[in-house]
């Protein structure tokens, strides 16, 4: 894919479904269907969804996300910055609070072989994790640009610090744990990306990985897939799929090592 960078305007995402934020994954620099003629210094994107619903108490769900590309012209380099934040409200009891910052470099699809550095910040209180600081670097491999289709490849490893609490564990042997607990672990990095237009107006993006943790439990895995299919109705309006799960089974707390979700929405451009 070629530098598809669009120019500063704002993208209303209203969602139909339900959305999520597992990880910071697939950005809009990484899709195929954005024209290249729209290269611009900057791009930023936001989105903002807010439902409530009357049961015994109003239940309130609050969605906000937001993304800043800086494209870098001389050395053909994008700086990412990601921002989300998901929570959910019964009354004034809160049931989920989710997000993540996430800073990212890398290379425009100019070159071969580039690095690519991160750091990401993220918590979820539906599952009991307080925070997950990340941070590394890849080794980014272009496998093919091709028009209209692209594929690469990153191999790299990061640093995971994180601290989660015991309130979501339901097994009863842990029914009388307490406090927080903390974990640091290096894990080696692989991950798969590829763009590709279905039709001139459907396109696909799609992102998965594979995180081993570098010590005595490195058969346990951590797998992430990041998949998306666009549909553009024209110029300002799109419709959106959106689907991912995360298997990891070398979680710091025994909660479920499966979670996947879904979104449908309508993109509207300004």
């Amino acid at each position: 894919m070629k530098t598809t960078l669009i120019p500063m305007r704002l993208l209303l995402i209203m969602s139909l479904a339900f959305t999520s934020m597992a990880q910071a994954q697939i950005l809009n620099l990484d899709r195929e269907n954005v024209p290249d003629s729209l290269r611009k210094k900057w791009a930023v994107l936001g989105s903002f969804n807010f439902s409530s619903d009357k049961q015994k108490n109003n239940l309130n769900d609050l969605n906000v996300s937001f993304e800043m590309d800086r494209y870098f012209s001389r050395s053909k380099y994008t700086v990412s910055l990601v921002a989300k934040n998901d929570m959910v409200y019964n009354g004034k009891s809160q049931i989920q609070n989710e997000g993540l910052f996430s800073l990212r470099l890398r290379d425009n699809d100019s070159r071969k072989l580039s690095p690519e550095p991160f750091v990401q910040y993220q918590w979820n209180g539906a599952w009991g994790m307080l925070s997950r600081f990340i941070y590394g670097a890849n080794a980014r491999v272009k496998l093919f640009d091709k028009k209209g289709t692209d594929a690469y490849f990153g191999i790299g490893a990061f640093n995971e610090n994180e601290r989660w609490n015991w309130a979501m564990v339901t097994s009863p042997e842990y029914a009388n744990k307490t406090g927080d607990t903390t974990r640091q672990v290096m894990r080696a990095n692989l991950y798969l990306k590829t763009s590709f237009k279905i039709t001139k107006n459907i396109d696909f993006a799609g992102m998965t990985y594979m995180q081993l943790p570098m010590n005595n439990y490195l058969t346990s895995y951590r797998w992430f897939v990041d998949a998306n299919v666009y549909y553009k109705l024209n110029d300002k309006f799109s419709l959106f799929f959106h689907w991912d799960h995360v298997k990891d089974t070398y979680r710091l707390v025994p909660v479920s090592s499966y979670l996947y979700s879904y979104a449908t929405g309508l993109q509207i451009a300004f």
